[in-house]
């Protein structure tokens, strides 16, 4: 009952979808807004879903991305740190750094936030298929993993930019048919000012 619910919400929210007109167009329209923009700082509210578990959990915080640097600083304390190739979490007062190649899901979600942050999804490779979609109001970049080692962790990623800006309002990692991490960005800030020190490893 409660992972129906679930896909009814995520089919809600998707809205109608259809075949992106012109990726090509889109592409270069993110390049050129996001050219300029060094910096976000946002707010974001994260839903993960296990369906072992049958149910949400909920988490909401800071979402700060300078320069490919990205951090997670949630209400409840707990902080996600992803710098160069370096992931460091704190929870509870404890810090644990470890390499992102022994996390390959925060590992992607770096990349993906760099490349889109940045505008360009070229430098995705040939790690993923894209599908391109659109509604009346936003932009849908749907990601499946090319490589089966990938696969193994994520099953595929949706993306969702807001037409307005191009910014992105939505990242959803699907991590197999039914669990799943979204994290939604709201009252974002570009080229803002950030403390380097949210972004220290040390």
């Amino acid at each position: 009952m409660m992972l129906g619910a679930a896909l009814l919400s995520l089919a809600a929210y998707a809205g109608d979808f259809t075949a992106m007109r012109d990726p090509s167009a889109f592409r270069r329209m993110l390049s050129e807004k996001t050219e300029a923009e060094s910096s976000i700082d946002c707010r974001f509210s994260q839903t993960k879903y296990l369906s072992v578990f049958s149910e949400k959990v909920v988490s909401k915080g800071r979402f700060c991305f300078d320069r490919g640097d990205v951090a997670l600083l949630y209400d409840s304390g707990y902080q996600i740190i992803i710098a160069g190739t370096k992931l460091k979490t704190l929870a509870d007062g404890k810090t644990s750094v470890v390499n992102l190649g022994g996390n390959p899901v925060m590992g992607q979600m770096k990349s993906l936030l760099s490349a889109t942050m940045a505008g360009d999804l070229d430098r995705l490779g040939s790690s993923y298929r894209l599908d391109y979609q659109e509604s009346s109001k936003e932009y849908l970049v749907k990601l499946k993993p090319s490589s089966p080692s990938l696969q193994s962790y994520i099953a595929s990623m949706d993306i969702y930019f807001d037409k307005a800006d191009c910014s992105v309002n939505r990242l959803v990692i699907h991590e197999n048919a039914s669990d799943y991490t979204s994290y939604d960005f709201s009252s974002k800030k570009f080229n803002t000012k950030i403390d380097e020190k949210i972004f220290s490893i040390h």
